[in-house]
Protein backbone atom coordinates (compact mmCIF):
# COMPACT_ATOMS: atom_id res chain seq x y z
CA UNK A 1 0.00 0.00 0.00
CA UNK A 2 1.25 3.18 -0.94
CA UNK A 3 -0.08 6.27 0.73
CA UNK A 4 -0.01 9.59 -0.47
CA UNK A 5 1.74 12.72 0.88
CA UNK A 6 -0.95 15.69 1.65
CA UNK A 7 -0.08 19.05 1.54
CA UNK A 8 -0.99 20.60 4.95
CA UNK A 9 -1.61 24.58 5.72
CA UNK A 10 1.54 26.77 6.46
CA UNK A 11 1.07 30.05 7.91
CA UNK A 12 2.89 31.56 5.42
CA UNK A 13 -0.15 30.92 2.93
CA UNK A 14 -1.80 33.79 5.03
CA UNK A 15 0.28 36.41 2.85
CA UNK A 16 -1.60 35.14 0.44
CA UNK A 17 -4.88 35.83 2.14
CA UNK A 18 -5.63 32.42 2.72
CA UNK A 19 -6.52 30.59 6.29
CA UNK A 20 -7.39 26.57 7.14
CA UNK A 21 -10.95 25.71 7.27
CA UNK A 22 -10.75 22.23 9.17
CA UNK A 23 -13.54 19.86 9.35
CA UNK A 24 -13.10 17.05 11.00
CA UNK A 25 -9.49 15.50 9.34
CA UNK A 26 -9.93 17.74 6.09
CA UNK A 27 -8.39 20.69 6.06
CA UNK A 28 -9.40 23.31 3.61
CA UNK A 29 -8.14 26.55 2.14
CA UNK A 30 -10.67 29.56 2.71
CA UNK A 31 -9.72 32.99 1.44
CA UNK A 32 -9.67 35.57 3.85
CA UNK A 33 -10.97 38.41 1.50
CA UNK A 34 -13.73 36.63 -0.37
CA UNK A 35 -14.41 33.41 1.68
CA UNK A 36 -13.97 31.36 -1.16
CA UNK A 37 -12.98 27.67 -0.74
CA UNK A 38 -10.65 26.04 -2.81
CA UNK A 39 -9.86 22.23 -3.49
CA UNK A 40 -7.49 20.34 -2.02
CA UNK A 41 -5.30 20.10 -4.87
CA UNK A 42 -4.89 23.90 -5.15
CA UNK A 43 -2.58 24.09 -1.53
CA UNK A 44 -0.01 25.23 -3.34
CA UNK A 45 1.27 28.83 -3.09
CA UNK A 46 1.51 29.63 -6.86
CA UNK A 47 -2.22 28.80 -7.18
CA UNK A 48 -2.91 30.69 -4.07
CA UNK A 49 -0.78 33.64 -5.52
CA UNK A 50 -2.64 33.06 -8.48
CA UNK A 51 -6.35 33.94 -6.58
CA UNK A 52 -4.85 36.77 -4.84
CA UNK A 53 -3.62 38.55 -7.80
CA UNK A 54 -6.59 37.32 -10.37
CA UNK A 55 -9.13 38.27 -8.21
CA UNK A 56 -8.51 40.79 -5.12
CA UNK A 57 -5.66 42.68 -7.46
CA UNK A 58 -5.84 45.56 -4.97
CA UNK A 59 -5.08 43.39 -2.30
CA UNK A 60 -1.62 42.33 -3.20
CA UNK A 61 0.89 44.53 -1.59
CA UNK A 62 -1.33 44.66 1.31
CA UNK A 63 0.53 43.81 4.69
CA UNK A 64 -0.46 40.70 6.43
CA UNK A 65 -1.56 41.98 9.35
CA UNK A 66 -4.82 43.13 7.03
CA UNK A 67 -4.99 39.36 5.98
CA UNK A 68 -4.60 38.39 9.94
CA UNK A 69 -7.52 40.48 10.90
CA UNK A 70 -9.72 39.83 8.15
CA UNK A 71 -9.12 35.90 8.98
CA UNK A 72 -10.04 36.52 12.74
CA UNK A 73 -13.07 38.02 11.59
CA UNK A 74 -13.59 35.14 9.37
CA UNK A 75 -13.27 32.91 12.05
CA UNK A 76 -15.82 34.57 14.36
CA UNK A 77 -18.13 34.40 11.50
CA UNK A 78 -18.19 31.32 11.09
CA UNK A 79 -21.26 28.85 11.37
CA UNK A 80 -19.59 25.55 12.44
CA UNK A 81 -18.94 25.14 16.40
CA UNK A 82 -15.41 27.75 16.08
CA UNK A 83 -17.77 30.77 15.29
CA UNK A 84 -18.78 33.22 17.78
CA UNK A 85 -22.14 32.55 16.45
CA UNK A 86 -22.27 28.73 17.49
CA UNK A 87 -20.91 29.78 20.81
CA UNK A 88 -23.84 32.50 21.34
CA UNK A 89 -26.29 29.47 20.49
CA UNK A 90 -24.49 27.51 22.81
CA UNK A 91 -24.89 29.94 25.53
CA UNK A 92 -28.40 30.65 24.82
CA UNK A 93 -29.60 27.12 24.79
CA UNK A 94 -27.56 26.80 27.90
CA UNK A 95 -29.84 29.29 29.34
CA UNK A 96 -32.93 28.02 28.90
CA UNK A 97 -32.35 24.90 29.85
CA UNK A 98 -31.42 26.71 33.57
CA UNK A 99 -34.78 28.58 32.94
CA UNK A 100 -36.74 25.37 32.18
CA UNK A 101 -35.16 24.01 35.16
CA UNK A 102 -36.11 26.80 37.42
CA UNK A 103 -39.34 26.60 36.37
CA UNK A 104 -39.68 22.92 37.27
CA UNK A 105 -38.19 23.14 40.42
CA UNK A 106 -40.90 25.60 40.96
CA UNK A 107 -43.68 23.12 40.48
CA UNK A 108 -45.45 25.72 38.36
CA UNK A 109 -47.43 25.28 34.91
CA UNK A 110 -44.39 26.29 32.20
CA UNK A 111 -46.39 29.07 31.29
CA UNK A 112 -45.51 30.71 34.48
CA UNK A 113 -42.46 31.89 32.77
CA UNK A 114 -43.60 34.88 30.89
CA UNK A 115 -44.81 36.02 34.76
CA UNK A 116 -41.62 35.14 36.82
CA UNK A 117 -38.93 35.04 33.68
CA UNK A 118 -39.23 37.81 31.15
CA UNK A 119 -39.28 40.50 33.84
CA UNK A 120 -35.68 39.43 35.35
CA UNK A 121 -34.65 38.78 31.72
CA UNK A 122 -35.50 42.14 30.45
CA UNK A 123 -33.60 43.74 33.31
CA UNK A 124 -30.70 41.11 32.55
CA UNK A 125 -30.67 42.25 29.13
CA UNK A 126 -30.51 45.89 29.98
CA UNK A 127 -27.62 45.44 32.54
CA UNK A 128 -25.42 43.68 29.92
CA UNK A 129 -25.87 45.82 27.20
CA UNK A 130 -25.93 48.91 29.25
CA UNK A 131 -29.24 50.47 27.99
CA UNK A 132 -31.66 52.37 29.87
CA UNK A 133 -34.75 50.91 28.20
CA UNK A 134 -35.42 48.23 25.90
Amino acid sequence: MSFTKKKRYDESYLNFSFTVLTGGRIEKQQCVLCAEVLAAFSLKPSRLKRHLETKHSSAVNKDEELFRSQADRLVKSRLDDTGMCMQDVVAGLKLTYEVSRKIAATKKPHNIGGHLILPYCKNIILLVLGMSEL
